[in-house]
């Protein structure tokens, strides 16, 4: 994958950390290269609610996995490539349908 492309990828509380100490890293060992000139923001969503939920990210507290899920995109019209990151139950991967927006045929591909 490449900038400008909407990403979808859940990630284990225990690789947050790492992500968020190098997000450019993450990324590219990932597969989304990301232009130097490109600023990387990420937004944490519900993040009091999240801490609420998971017992203050304890994944023992918690009693089982913690969940992190991310969609990105942009470098499109302008230089930043944005990161929203909520938390859901490991129970919940895979039960809700996602719904493109435009006819595959149309996804450009890189």
């Amino acid at each position: 994958m490449s900038h400008g492309i909407c990403i979808f990828r859940n990630v284990r509380l225990q690789n947050i950390l790492i992500f968020l100490k190098d997000p450019r890293e993450f990324l590219q060992k990932i597969g989304i290269v990301i232009p130097e000139d490109c600023r990387i923001e990420t937004c944490i969503e519900n993040h009091d609610g999240m801490s609420k939920e998971t017992k203050r990210l304890s994944e023992e507290a918690y009693g089982g996995p913690i969940v992190i899920c991310n969609i990105g995109e942009g470098n499109i019209a302008r230089s930043v490539y944005k990161i929203s990151s909520y938390a859901h139950r490991d129970s919940d991967v895979g039960k809700f349908k996602k719904k493109l927006l435009h006819e595959s045929s149309l996804e450009k591909k890189s």
